[in-house]
């Protein structure tokens, strides 16, 4: 008789935690996916307030990095092996500068206030 109250207890336990997890899932959006960005090698776009426009620019799946999508500047080294390459590997593309992100969704309405 010990064992179904432990049973029973235990049962209950995991529902209440199982159903509790479930509800934190549901109150979270998810955010990877495809994404607009825009380089700013010229470090303008707070000036100019990109931030208030919808940006134009290339597409980009995060997670992931610019270099991971291919965008930047395309290195024009010409890959061989040997030790003077070996020594300086290098990317498929590069970019040193800020990049300005950007993607559309929505927020649930009971979410309100929060």
């Amino acid at each position: 008789m010990k064992h179904i109250y432990k049973f029973l207890l235990i049962f209950f336990i995991g529902s209440f935690l199982f159903f509790s997890c479930e509800k934190t899932v549901k109150s979270k959006i998810k955010l990877s996916g495809l994404w607009t960005v825009k380089l700013d090698s010229l470090n303008v776009g707070e000036n100019e307030k990109w931030y208030r426009n919808i940006l134009t620019g290339s597409q980009i799946l995060l997670p992931g990095t610019l270099d991971e999508n291919e965008i930047g500047n395309n290195n024009l080294f010409k890959p061989k092996m040997n030790d003077t390459t070996l020594f300086a590997l290098t990317r498929k593309t590069e970019y040193i500068g800020k990049a300005w992100y950007q993607k559309t969704f929505k927020i649930p309405k009971n979410w309100k206030n929060k």
